[in-house]
């Protein structure tokens, strides 16, 4: 990465704390060091056969969210906050059905991967304990790629 690359990763990280209305909470030379290492993402990956209703899908991605966050905070803290200082990206993609969310939860795992799969309470629409959302990192870009890179978009 050239310094121009490095110059223009940082100044777009800085106008978004400031755009974002927060004040950055970390020394520049933490900053500055983790935006210039690989950009990370946060994966969620959406049962189609389950025919959830919108609003039943983005609660579903948002127990996803929370749930690998936590649980990344103890596991790989340094990649969560990387993710954290580049805005938390997330993209949701969607799977045919269980068994492809499962081969999905094995190849990530056996990358070093967080991958958890949230399952439902079955309060609303989906029996209790269906399985809904995988929710695959944060990681870098390329590493969750490997084991994505094939989905479609939801």
């Amino acid at each position: 990465m050239d310094l121009f690359e490095q110059c223009s990763i940082y100044a777009g990280v800085f106008l978004l704390g400031i755009f974002a209305g927060h004040k950055m909470r970390m020394p520049l030379s933490t900053l500055v060091n983790l935006t210039l290492k690989e950009p990370s993402k946060l994966v969620l990956i959406v049962r189609k056969d389950l025919e959830m209703g919108k609003g039943k899908v983005i609660s579903q991605c948002c127990h996803g969210t929370l749930a690998n966050y936590v649980c990344g905070l103890k596991e790989t803290p340094k990649l969560i906050k990387q993710w954290e200082s580049i805005g938390q990206p997330k993209v949701v993609l969607k799977a045919k059905n269980l068994q492809e969310l499962i081969q999905i939860q094995k190849d990530a795992a056996s990358k070093g991967i967080l991958a958890i799969l949230i399952r439902d309470a079955g309060k609303t629409q989906i029996a209790p304990g269906t399985e809904t959302v995988l929710a695959v990192g944060p990681d870098s870009i390329s590493k969750i790629d490997e084991v994505t890179g094939h989905l479609k978009l939801l």
